[in-house]
C-alpha cells in the first residue's frame, strides 16, 4: 500500500493564509498602538538603519564590497574573500528587510502573501534604478521620489509643482553652460506665469 503524503505543516507561516492577529510592538513596556508610535519607530529604524550602512559602506569590509561589486575576478584575485563577503551582504539585506517586515506586519496586523506580489519588487527595482546601485543617498532619494510623486500627482494644483521641479531639474543636468541655463529657466518661469 502506498502512504498519502502528509500536508505541510503551515501553523507557523499560516501557509497561503499569511499571518493574523499580529501583537504590536512593545517598547520598554509601551505598547504601540496608533499609527503615529510607528511612524516613530519607522524614523528611529530609519536613523539607525542608515548610520549603520554608512559606517559599513566606509570600513574596510565596505570598500570590499564595492570592489567586488565593480568586478568580482579582480577581487578574488586581490585575496578578497568573495564568498564570505556576498554572504555578509546578503546578511544585512535580510536583516533590513526582516526589520522593515516587522514594522510593516504589525502596523497591518497582518502578513499576507499579497502583499508582496510583482508589483512591490518593481517598485523596489525602480527605487534602485532611479537611485543608483552604490549610492545610499541616491536610493533614499529615489524611494522619495518613486514614493511620493503618485502622491503629489493626485491633486492637478500640485502636479504643475512636480512637472515644472522635473523639467527645472532636467535642465540643471543637461544644459552646463551657465548663460544658457540661465536662459532656459528664466524663459522656463516666464512661460509657466503666463
Amino acid at each position: 500500500p502506498t502512504a498519502t503524503p502528509t500536508p505541510p505543516d503551515t501553523t507557523i507561516t499560516g501557509g497561503p493564509n499569511g499571518l493574523t492577529q499580529i501583537d504590536p510592538w512593545r517598547i520598554f513596556g509601551y505598547e504601540l498602538t496608533r499609527v503615529r508610535d510607528y511612524i516613530w519607530v519607522e524614523v528611529a529604524g530609519f536613523l539607525v538603519v542608515a548610520s549603520v550602512l554608512a559606517f559599513a559602506n566606509h570600513s574596510r569590509t565596505g570598500r570590499a564590497w564595492r570592489s567586488l561589486r565593480d568586478d568580482a575576478l579582480a577581487a578574488e584575485v586581490m585575496s578578497m574573500p568573495v564568498n564570505r563577503l556576498k554572504l555578509m551582504a546578503f546578511v544585512f539585506g535580510a536583516a533590513i528587510a526582516g526589520l522593515a517586515g516587522a514594522i510593516y506586519g504589525s502596523v497591518q496586523t497582518g502578513a499576507f502573501p499579497g502583499d508582496y506580489d510583482v508589483g512591490l519588487l518593481i517598485t523596489i527595482y525602480a527605487i534602485v534604478i532611479l537611485g543608483g546601485a552604490g549610492s545610499l543617498a541616491g536610493v533614499i532619494v529615489g524611494a522619495l521620489i518613486v514614493n511620493g510623486v503618485p502622491e503629489l500627482l493626485r491633486d492637478p494644483n500640485e502636479a504643475e509643482w512636480v512637472f515644472y521641479t522635473a523639467l527645472v531639474l532636467l535642465v540643471l543636468t543637461k544644459v552646463r553652460p551657465w548663460q544658457k541655463l540661465v536662459t532656459v529657466v528664466g524663459g522656463t518661469l516666464a512661460l509657466g506665469f503666463a
